[in-house]
This record gives structure tokens, sequence and C-alpha cells, in this order.
């Protein structure tokens, strides 16, 4: 059986190992549907309420720490995915283990494209980017870390680790 997953991969020119995160919490009832495990009778029910051409994503195991190796040293780098960063315990899992920072910067992927108008399929007049990317100031500030958002139809930005917007990209 295959494993469908939203992930990260994190690559170096020439090197054949690829560190890879897999999203560890999916958004309900758009990439898993519950019950697809135990319940599989109300799992399919419920799927049917779902668009076939939102594709069920399966979770990934754990926590990736990805090296970035640069002049002055190495930098230690979690990527929670999308949504994720709405979730302060989990991004604490991923900066923190055993009381002991073991990253020094989160860099967040996302897509808010489906914030948006549904009629006109403009991305104005709606307050959830600017909401998204107020999550990770709040991410920044709790595990002292700067946060880069790399998203494609929302808000691009960077946060120092003190919470401050550094600069965005609309």
């Amino acid at each position: 059986e295959w494993l469908v997953r939203n992930a990260a991969l994190w690559m170096y020119p020439n090197d054949p190992n690829v560190p890879t995160y897999a999203k560890r919490r999916l958004v309900p009832f758009s990439e898993a549907v519950p019950f697809k495990h135990s319940w599989l009778g109300l799992h399919k029910m419920l799927r049917s309420f779902v668009p076939d051409v939102m594709e069920q994503v399966d979770p990934g195991p754990a926590n990736t720490v990805f090296p970035l190796n640069r002049p002055g040293g190495k930098w230690r780098v979690v990527s929670p995915i999308c949504y994720e960063g709405t979730i302060a315990a989990l991004c604490r899992k991923m900066v923190y283990a055993d009381g002991h920072k073991r990253a020094d910067i989160i860099a967040n992927l996302s897509n808010d494209g489906w914030f948006v108008c549904p009629w006109t399929q403009a991305q104005t007049g709606s307050t959830e980017q600017s909401q998204h990317l107020s999550h990770y100031v709040f991410r920044a500030v709790e595990n002292r870390v700067p946060v880069v958002r790399a998203v494609n139809t929302g808000i691009s930005a960077s946060v120092d680790s003190s919470g401050r917007i550094v600069a965005e990209v609309a």
C-alpha cells in the first residue's frame, strides 16, 4: 500500500540522503477524513461528503530537524507545514525535546490559496491570511526562535524571535 503524504524535503546538491518531514497534523475533512483505519463504514460515508479532488493523505511518523550548513556553523531548522503553525504544542515539540532546544529557526511552508473569495477568486477582503501569519508571530515568541514563511498565495514573511515582522511579501 502506498502512503501519500504532505511533506517537505531538504536537498543538497549531489547528496543522495534527503531528509524529509511529513505533516503530522492533517486538516480534518480536507487532508484526512476520520476513521480511515478504525471504522471503515463510517469513514466511507463521511468521505462521500468530501470532493474526490481532495486527496487524502497519511500523517508523518516523526518530527524532523533539517541541518542548514552555513559559513558560521550549522543551523537546525524545523518546518511545520501550513496550519500546523496554529498548534502551539506541536511547534513546541518540534523546537524542544526533553527540555533542550533542538532547533534554531522555524521555516513554514504554507498554501493559503483556500483563503479566497469563492465567487470572484480574489484574495482580498479577507483577514485569514494575516491571521495565519499572526500565529507564527506567537510561535516565534513562545519558542524564542525566528520564523520564515514561504506561502504560495498568502503572506510570505520573516519574524524575529521577539515576534517582530521584519519583512513580508504579500
